[in-house]
């Protein structure tokens, strides 16, 4: 049996709103992602694995990286 793998990278994270320093905007997507996030757990089966980590971290509040 073939056991699929899926990698997906949210890239609007990082390059629009956390490389723009856009706090508001970085806000609204993780409320958005936060939102929908349900949606996807009703898709992960039972013998399923979903892992969700991030490549690095940044904070657009500093003044730099």
């Amino acid at each position: 049996m073939i056991t699929p793998i899926v990698f997906t990278n949210f890239v609007d994270f990082d390059s629009s709103w956390g490389h723009r320093r856009d706090v508001a905007g970085y806000a609204a997507g993780l409320e958005l992602f936060d939102r929908r996030l349900p949606e996807l757990m009703e898709l992960v089966g039972e013998d399923d694995i979903l892992i969700l980590t991030a490549d690095h971290g940044c904070d657009p509040n500093l003044d730099r990286y």
